[in-house]
């Protein structure tokens, strides 16, 4: 069990004029976004990354992805500018997660600071998504994680940090103990994307890596 330090009754105040986000899993895959959202790469320190919220959904029984506070941590994964005119969808999205403020030097950008364009307005009521109280647990065989999800999440960190992105995902999530539902044939989540055979081929190579058991 990860060190649970956060305190889940700090929520996020969004900015005026726009808001900044940490994506850490399905939100790092653009084709999932807002289209006008910027996304740009970086780490967030003090934080991991876990399957550790799990029950009913519209879709059915699933375990999903969630972020924890944990000292000495690090997860890659993108901050994402947006408009506050936003912000009611991605919280409708997220509806079993709270936001969670997040310092400004908690995330070190990749590259160039300069990729987002100005939003230091937007950076200063930075956020992150974590789970509510009543859905954070592991997963189980009755809650599996969703394959059709996982595919989603490598490609985007595919897409951002090159093959080293999916690797670093993998060694940096906690709860691979938890079973993989093979739902790739009739996808179960709802933002499913196409990812090519070569793709397909790198993500389960090192999903058997680490050890997955599917379902």
């Amino acid at each position: 069990m990860t060190g649970d330090t956060g305190d889940r009754s700090t929520k996020a105040a969004p900015a005026t004029g726009g808001i900044a986000y940490f994506g850490y899993g399905s939100l790092v895959n653009d084709a999932t976004r807002h289209p006008e959202s910027v996304a740009v790469r970086g780490t967030l320190k003090g934080w991991v990354r876990e399957w550790r919220i799990s029950g009913e959904t519209p879709t059915g029984r699933v375990c999903g992805l969630t972020a924890s506070p944990k000292p000495g941590s690090e997860i890659h994964g993108v901050l994402v500018f947006d408009s506050v005119a936003e912000l009611p969808n991605l919280d409708i999205r997220e509806g079993r997660y709270d936001r969670h403020a997040l310092p400004a030097e908690a995330f070190h950008v990749h590259g160039h600071a300069e990729e987002g364009g100005d939003h230091r307005e937007a950076l200063s009521n930075a956020f992150v998504y974590r789970s509510k109280s009543e859905h954070y647990r592991w997963g189980d065989d009755a809650h599996p994680i969703r394959l059709s999800y996982v595919d989603c999440v490598l490609k985007g960190y595919l897409n951002h940090f090159g093959e080293e992105g999916p690797r670093h995902f993998i060694e940096t999530t906690e709860g691979w103990h938890i079973p993989v539902l093979n739902d790739r044939r009739a996808p179960l989540y709802p933002r499913a994307i196409t990812v090519s055979e070569e793709e397909l081929a790198l993500f389960d190579r090192l999903l058997r890596q680490a050890g997955v058991r599917y379902i």
